[in-house]
């Protein structure tokens, strides 16, 4: 009896825990559409990272009502003539900021690019440099990590060297 009753006991406590969630539904969107990440709520508005096949898509939703305003494709800018890999996006105050890397085999150099894009998704023609390594290779150029502040002020940007091993 008192095995039963200590078996049941937490079952009699679960009813005071559960809590009541107001959940509003929108349209339906794409089914093509892959959302990788809530960007941001400011204004009125939220902003979400999408993608549809290989292209990814800065989108725009009403918080109120959760209609879409826009869908953006962000096409990560050329650097000198060659292509870039997107890192990250990010919003940052009042605007989004787009992180790029980039190797460049002949100059043997590594990197690492912002732009700024608006809220409705331009991106600006002119990137500010980040970082620049020389790197014999994409390897060498190590890893870049973005950390965004919880209140979206202020972002840190990581490197981590890459470190030859020592032979014995």
């Amino acid at each position: 009896m008192k095995s039963l009753l200590l078996w049941l006991t937490p079952f009699l406590f679960l009813p005071v825990f559960a809590q009541k969630a107001d959940v509003k539904w929108g349209s339906a969107i794409n089914s093509e559409t892959f959302v990788y990440d809530f960007l941001a709520e400011s204004d009125g508005k939220f902003f979400t990272l999408s993608g549809r096949k290989d292209d990814l898509y800065l989108e725009r939703y009403s918080s109120t009502n959760f209609t879409q305003d826009y869908s953006k494709e962000l096409e990560v800018p050329e650097l000198n003539g060659k292509k870039q890999d997107l890192e990250m996006i990010c919003f940052l105050k009042d605007r989004f900021l787009l992180f790029t890397s980039l190797y460049d085999k002949k100059a043997n150099l590594f990197t690492v690019s912002a732009y700024n894009v608006s809220r409705e998704g331009m991106i600006a023609a002119k990137p500010k440099e980040i970082l620049t390594l020389p790197a014999q290779s994409r390897n060498e150029g190590g890893e870049v990590e973005f950390v965004v502040a919880g209140d979206s002020t202020n972002i840190l940007v990581v490197h981590r060297a890459y470190l030859k091993k020592e032979k014995k």
